[in-house]
């Protein structure tokens, strides 16, 4: 089973991006370890679809904290004779764990209100 989960914040602000149709957002997270506070992993994460558009886009700014659950991609590239490999985290479920001040700033800056009068589609 290949699956990973990451509990850390934000590096910078997530954009969103696309290539053709798929729509895709990069998250540079960093990850203090547990029992040696002085130490930080980076992992290069991405999200796709509706996680990307929806959650990571709009919600993750630098210093945001986030679980995430995903798995692992290892790629090689050979370049001038020598194999580059690089890892990657394929994002399947994104949690905030901000403080709900933090994130009600975000929400209010970022949805619409619903008139009323509009059709729903419920």
């Amino acid at each position: 089973m290949n699956k990973i989960y990451l509990i850390g914040r934000s590096a910078r602000d997530v954009e969103l991006e696309s290539k053709g149709e798929v729509k895709f957002a990069k998250i540079n997270l960093a990850v203090t370890r547990r029992f040696d506070k002085e130490k930080t992993d980076w992992f290069n994460c991405t999200a796709f679809g509706v996680l990307a558009e929806k959650v990571a886009s709009v919600y993750i700014k630098k210093g945001t904290k986030v679980a995430i659950t995903g798995r692992v991609e290892f790629s090689e590239v050979e370049k001038d004779g020598l194999i580059i490999r690089h890892h990657s985290v394929i994002v399947e479920d994104i949690e905030l764990l901000d403080s709900k001040s933090n994130n009600e700033e975000i929400v209010e800056n970022k949805l619409q209100p619903v008139d009323a009068d509009d059709d729903l589609p419920f």
